[in-house]
């Protein structure tokens, strides 16, 4: 039986995806001495929030309400599984099935566009363009982040892709309308994606899609932010608001403030800004029905730019990357044709290599900082066991007792006693304090209402803290680090007696980290 190029390509595709992924695993397992770990500390609020969603509660402790997730349905999806012995893994297989879902659509999409003389020189292409594309977009880092980032590329992939079918075939795919209302829905930043993609179905008077989703769409936001508001939460989630200078400032001063940390990442804006370029070109230089493409993508590129987050181990920008990357590959499919034909009639007929690897040092050269990502995920991994995962084993196998931090998350996975987060994602009082707060008393007060007598934080996040909070050890990662913001960790003992309490404590705990993490205690 003849398998046809898409579905050749297809496979390979998926093999080769599935092989990258299982060398992380296994090497991320590795060098945990067999503990699993994501890159970064943050799934692990997803996570315990997950949990407790199962049983009933929406917040990190059972004892209060809070909103530190800044993905409306992702926690709900978790839940779900939150009862598998699995469930540590349920983030990454969730995530890898979402890769897969993005290399078919770059499949689809490539086997639609180009064409060539023989069925092995369109497969390698296909091939080799989808694999550069994972690369570039930061796929695999992504996933192996354990955060929904992988979720929010597939759906806006879906989106972008289903606005192509709808040109080319004078109809609205179902997915697109799903695309549509879901996107917001994993992620905020996805409006930039949906909006102007509901003004495109108005303009093409797709009536029933656009009035559909439009009111979906606004019905599933407003209702979470309402629902939000009756736990007392305000209307946004603490994480948005935390990260968010448009919440927390204001108008203009935000603005320049998001515009000015998107240039910060030089690879990512200037790509992000040659494509608007070409959108707008494409605007006024095509015919009528690739200039809804053109701006769709110019629009949310420019309010990306003005509202999104950038940065932060190349995820909070791969969703309009990706989604640049399709429109732009469609939208110039032409001129990239005859790129492609010109290459081979200059190429010896004979060696297709040739042209792979003229591809591939061109791909490498323009997603540098991904591929860089992708290297490093093992080692990121890592750091979150040596720094992270330490801490959960100290809180819950020695000092079992209620305990404050500032990086939420695996801290505060499987842990039955309160946990106080001082940089206010899973405490509303505490983001408010710290943002208004003039002096340090607000940490002392907090922990004293919760009865907290040991703090475990970044010092660099809080340059000011209470005279009375005493070191009793810091530790320190033992590879280079990745995604932590520090180094270090210091342990306080919040007065005399914790100090007397919690230090035999550390010195019996520092005879079982891994090695070369090293505790050095007072």
């Amino acid at each position: 039986m003849m398998i046809n190029i898409k579905t050749k390509a297809l496979y390979i595709n998926i093999v080769m995806l599935s092989v990258i992924y299982l060398a992380e695993l296994v090497y991320i397992l590795y060098l945990n001495s067999g503990v699993f770990s994501y890159t970064l500390d943050d799934p692990y609020i997803h996570m315990a929030l997950a949990k407790n969603i199962a049983a009933g509660h929406y917040g990190i402790n059972l004892t209060e309400y809070s909103a530190p997730s800044s993905s409306i349905i992702w926690p709900f999806i978790l839940a779900v599984f939150s009862g598998a012995g699995w469930f540590d893994y349920v983030p990454l297989i969730i995530n890898f099935i979402c890769s897969l879902g993005t290399v078919y659509l770059y499949t689809q999409l490539f086997s639609m566009l180009f064409t060539a003389a023989n069925a092995q020189r369109q497969t390698l292409l296909t091939i080799i363009a989808t694999m550069a594309i994972v690369f570039i977009t930061n796929i695999i880092g992504l996933a192996f982040t354990g955060m929904e980032h992988s979720l929010q590329v597939y759906i806006s992939l879906l989106a972008v892709y289903g606005v192509i079918i709808s040109l080319r075939e004078q109809r609205v795919p179902w997915w697109l309308v799903l695309a549509v209302i879901a996107g917001p829905l994993v992620r905020y930043e996805n409006l930039a994606l949906s909006l102007p993609a509901i003004v495109y179905l108005v303009a093409q008077r797709y009536w029933l899609a656009a009035v559909s989703s439009g009111l979906l769409l606004v019905a599933s936001v407003s209702g979470f932010s309402a629902y939000l508001h009756t736990l007392g939460l305000g209307y946004w989630p603490s994480s948005i608001i935390a990260k968010s200078a448009l919440l927390e400032k204001g108008h203009l001063a935000a603005v320049i403030d998001t515009m000015l940390s998107h240039l910060a990442f030089v690879p990512v804006s200037i790509f992000l800004i040659s494509v608007l370029m070409l959108a707008l070109y494409n605007c006024f230089n095509t015919k009528a029905a690739d200039k809804y493409l053109a701006l769709i993508i110019g629009t949310a590129i420019i309010a990306h730019m003005l509202f999104g987050y950038s940065g932060w181990y190349y995820r909070y920008d791969m969703y309009i990357v990706s989604a640049a990357t399709m429109g732009i590959i469609y939208s110039f499919r032409g001129a990239l044709s005859k790129i492609y034909n010109a290459l081979y009639k200059e190429l010896d007929e004979s060696s297709p290599v040739t042209y792979t690897l003229v591809l591939l040092i061109i791909c490498c050269g323009v997603g540098f900082n991904s591929w860089k990502t992708t290297a490093t995920t093992a080692i990121a991994a890592n750091n979150i066991f040596e720094q992270q995962y330490q801490m959960h084993r100290f809180v819950n196998d020695y000092y079992k007792a209620p305990v404050a931090i500032n990086d939420l998350g695996w801290v505060a996975y499987e842990n039955p006693n309160y946990v106080l987060d001082l940089w206010g994602l899973a405490s509303l009082e505490a983001l408010k304090s710290r943002q208004t707060a003039t002096d340090s008393a607000w940490m002392d007060k907090l922990a004293s209402k919760h009865n907290v007598k040991l703090a475990i934080i970044y010092d660099s996040w809080f340059r000011n803290k209470p005279f009375t909070w005493r070191p009793v050890a810091v530790m320190e990662l033992g590879k280079e680090r990745i995604t932590p913001a520090s180094n270090y960790v210091t342990f306080y003992a919040l007065d005399s007696n914790s100090y007397e309490k919690v230090k035999p404590m550390l010195l019996q705990f520092k005879d079982s980290l891994p090695n070369g993490v090293k505790l050095t205690v007072y």
